[in-house]
């Protein structure tokens, strides 16, 4: 009798909500499948045409190479402490002079 009043009712909620759940997932997957088609309906997208467009817009022929500064050279910050205090192979600036 135990079973009827508690085992049914779980076994029951268990298989109607796996099915309810699977139900309400495969129509969120439809509808974002009809979104994503529909984008790309309008949107006709060519990788082609699109590198095409970005080499005439950017100039590869002239064009220089900046150094960025380390941490610790003239430029280059160490977070927040000056290159008189940066130690080196355990050594401070101060000791080599």
């Amino acid at each position: 009798m135990n079973f009827v009043k508690q085992g049914m009712p779980m076994l029951a909620f268990m298989a109607l909500g796996s099915y309810g759940l699977s139900k309400m997932m495969t129509g969120k997957y439809i509808s974002e499948e009809a979104k994503m088609t529909e984008a790309a309906a309008r949107d006709n997208f060519d990788l082609d045409k699109e590198l095409e467009k970005m080499k005439r817009e950017l100039d590869l022929d002239n064009w220089e190479n900046k150094r960025i500064p380390r941490p610790g050279e003239a430029g280059g910050d160490m977070i927040g402490k000056s290159d008189q205090h940066v130690v080196k192979f355990g050594k401070s600036n101060d000791d080599d002079r």
